[in-house]
C-alpha cells in the first residue's frame, strides 16, 4: 500500500501498488478494466490470463488477488472490456494464433471452476 501526500502534507487515501515486473515475471499486461464494484481485472498474455484485484476489499499484500475462471480461461487475452449487465467481452488467442471473441456473464460470487 502507498499513501500519497496531500497538498497540506497529510496522507491521502491508501493506494494499491503492485510491482508487476517482480511479482508476475513473464506476464505481459494486455488490458485493464474495472467492474461497478471497483474490482480491477488485469488481462495478460499467459495461460492464466485474467487476474482479479480487489483494492477496496483489502490490500494486495493481504492476498486480495485471484484468477478469473482459471479452468475456463486458458487463452491469452488480446483485448477485453467490461460491459453493462455484468458481462465481460474479450478477444482470446489460442496457441495456434486463432483469435475468438467471447462474451462472459460474470457471477457475483463465482466458483473458480465454474463453467457457464
Amino acid at each position: 500500500m502507498a499513501y500519497p501526500a496531500n497538498g497540506d502534507g497529510s496522507l491521502g487515501a491508501p493506494e494499491t501498488v503492485i510491482n508487476w515486473t517482480e511479482d508476475f515475471a513473464g506476464s505481459v499486461i494486455s488490458g485493464i478494466t474495472f467492474d461497478a464494484d471497483g474490482k480491477m481485472y488485469v488481462a495478460t498474455q499467459t495461460r492464466t490470463p485474467v487476474y482479479v484485484i480487489d483494492p477496496v476489499g483489502g490490500t494486495y499484500d493481504g492476498g486480495d488477488i485471484s484468477l478469473l475462471y482459471p479452468v475456463l480461461l486458458d487463452q491469452k487475452i488480446v483485448s477485453m472490456n467490461w460491459e453493462s449487465g455484468g458481462y465481460m467481452a474479450y478477444i482470446g488467442e489460442d496457441s495456434e494464433g486463432t483469435r475468438n471473441i467471447f462474451r462472459l456473464k460474470m457471477l457475483p460470487q463465482p466458483s473458480p471452476s465454474y463453467i457457464p
